[in-house]
């Protein structure tokens, strides 16, 4: 009984930890795109030009 109860407080605590670690990583992505230098990744202005279609 005693090693279930330790073995669950270790898989709570690395749980705990992932979390923290995922919510840190999703906090700072979404500014680190504005801050970088240089066109970003799939930028609007580096997509090629749309041809129009041509209705019969």
């Amino acid at each position: 009984m005693a090693r279930t109860i330790k073995l669950i407080i270790i898989l709570a605590l690395v749980a705990a930890v992932a979390f923290v670690i995922a919510r840190l990583r999703s906090s700072t992505a979404a500014s680190a795109g504005l801050d970088g230098e240089g066109e970003l990744a799939g930028s609007l202005d580096t997509w090629p030009e749309v041809p129009v279609k041509q209705v019969a």
